[in-house]
Formats: structure tokens, sequence, C-alpha cells
């Protein structure tokens, strides 16, 4: 889906672990660069190329990476996609999600996701099994190297100017992106679209609940006329109002 010009938001099919459903990665350029905001989930590397091919972007001018966080939906083709353009390529993330995205420690969802196990029963506790021991086995593979770490406020001078937003609850190092001269969020999994209303994300993804309220309250600072969120996709309207309305609710 074309926002403006230059920003086309992605609209993959994919499997989710709650079913079919679709996830929105964000691609934004210039003459200069092309920005890929988040990475799927692995094996998605083909639908990226070809999404950008449809776009008219090629996929061989990407040359940056910006990760809202760890999840593997959000870096699962990232090692995949920097093989496969080659050259130059630049991943950014918060320094806090670091080690999880270069495999220095086992992802954040797995011990919650081991934790829950103990607590379901039926086909629900085989499918979380199964998922979990499929974690262990393969994360590895999905290795990522992050050449630069980000710090909260910070303004990356690409396509007009990309405001980092250090947005912590959803995982420890969640960022937020705000495309000033667009008035645009790209919001990551800290918010979801649900029926055209926007939401926060589901109470069993959120790690740190104070943590969580602080990073709403933050980004209802920005002025935000469109916002795109991972699961849901755009939405347009009064988020600023939204956003202090699901934070005060919490």
């Amino acid at each position: 889906m074309r926002i403006f010009n230059n920003v086309e938001m992605l609209e993959l099919e994919t499997i989710l672990a709650n079913g079919p459903g679709v996830i929105n990665p964000l691609i934004v350029w210039d003459e200069k660069d092309v920005v890929l905001f988040d990475a799927g989930l692995p094996g998605m590397d083909k639908k990226f190329r070809e999404t950008a091919a449809d776009t008219g972007v090629p996929f061989e001018r990407l040359n940056k990476v910006l990760i809202t966080h760890s999840d593997m939906d959000h870096i699962g083709s990232l090692s995949q996609i920097i093989n496969i353009r080659g050259g130059d390529i630049t991943v950014f993330a918060h320094k806090e999600e670091k080690p999880y995205i270069e495999c220095e420690l086992p992802p954040i969802r797995l011990k919650q996701m081991e934790a829950n196990i103990c607590s379901m029963t039926g086909a629900m506790r085989e499918q979380i099994v199964t998922m979990t021991e499929n974690l262990k086995k393969s994360y590895q593979m999905f290795k990522a190297i992050v050449d630069k770490t980000l710090e909260d406020g910070e303004v990356l001078p690409v396509c007009g100017g990309i405001t980092c937003i250090y947005t912590p609850g959803h995982t420890p190092g969640h960022m937020s992106y705000y495309l000033e001269k667009l008035k645009l969020l790209i919001a990551g999994d800290i918010l979801q679209v649900m029926d055209g209303s926007l939401e926060k994300c589901p109470d069993f993804t959120i790690l740190d609940k104070e943590a969580f309220i602080a990073s709403l309250k933050k980004i209802s600072r920005y002025k935000i006329e469109m916002l795109v969120c991972y699961h849901g996709g755009l939405f347009r309207g009064d988020a600023t109002n939204r956003i202090v309305e699901i934070a005060s609710g919490l």
C-alpha cells in the first residue's frame, strides 16, 4: 500500500502463532537511501524482494534496516535479506535488542512461552510445546549483526529525518520511529489496529507494564497524523488522543 510517494507499507500474508495473518513492514526511500523497517518471519526474503520490485524500488538499493525489536516475526528474514542483498547494508536497533538479534541470548519470548506451558491444556499446549522446541533448535540460524545501536531521541539523517523513540515494555529495547515531515509514526508492536480501531498490543506480550505505559505517554507527545502498526497496518485519525486514552485505561 502506497502511503506517500516514497513510503510503501507492505502487506505480507503469513502464519502467526494464532493462525493466518498479515504483517506490515515498511519501506521508505529517497534518491540516496532505501530503508526497511523490520524483516519478517524466516523464509520471507523472496516476498520482500518481490514486493520491493512492485514498489518500483530495486531491492539492490536497500542499504538500511531499522529493527523495532527482536521478536522472530520482526527479524526472522534479516540474515537472509542481508546475504541476498550483499554490499553495504547497515542494521540499526536498540542496544537492549542487540544480544537477541545477534543470538548471544535466546529469544525473549522463549522463556515466556516456557512459563506459560504449565497453565495450558489440550491442543493449545501441544502447539506451544512444539513452537518452543522448534525455536530452541532454530533461533541460532537467524543470527544477524547489529551495526549501529540507537539512542532515545536520536535523529537519523535519512529520508528527511527519522527520529528514534525508545519505547520499552513490549520488549526491553523496543523502538518506534517517527518521520516528522510526514507526521508518521512506525509503532512496531506497541500498538495494533483491530477492525479499524487503534489498540494496545495483547496483554500477554507486555513484559513490563510500567515501562509500557510510560512508552505510550512518550509517543503521545508527538504530532501523529498517520500510524503504522506491524499488526493491523495503517491507522488514520486522531491517533494522539487515542494513545492517551489507551494509556489512561491501563
